[in-house]
């Protein structure tokens, strides 16, 4: 991330510059990148989803078109999408039988 420290009254500030981000973007890599980036998203009208496999929240722009159904304790069947990752450990287990 790029910053540059400046002195105010004695201290040392560090002042840290953040991306511009859309809605849709991807994710970047970085804490306080995310969470910029995760701000932005949620503004947008983006609502994060829990992963049917490994039960990680991610925006829509980071599941696949997949979904998988499972049934609760009294029986009713849901549909819970597959987070990208999840999907490409699937896709690399079925190639390799």
């Amino acid at each position: 991330m790029p910053g540059e420290s400046i002195k105010v009254r004695g201290y040392v500030c560090h002042i840290d510059y953040v991306g511009n981000y859309k809605p849709g973007d991807l994710p970047p890599s970085g804490y306080c990148d995310w969470h910029e980036w995760a701000t932005v998203q949620h503004k947008a009208g983006l609502r994060q989803q829990r992963c049917g496999i490994c039960s990680r929240l991610g925006f829509p722009q980071e599941l696949s078109d997949k979904t998988i159904t499972h049934k609760d304790s009294r029986g009713k069947r849901h549909h819970s999408p597959v987070c990208k990752k999840c999907d490409a450990k699937a896709e690399a287990n079925q190639c390799e039988s």
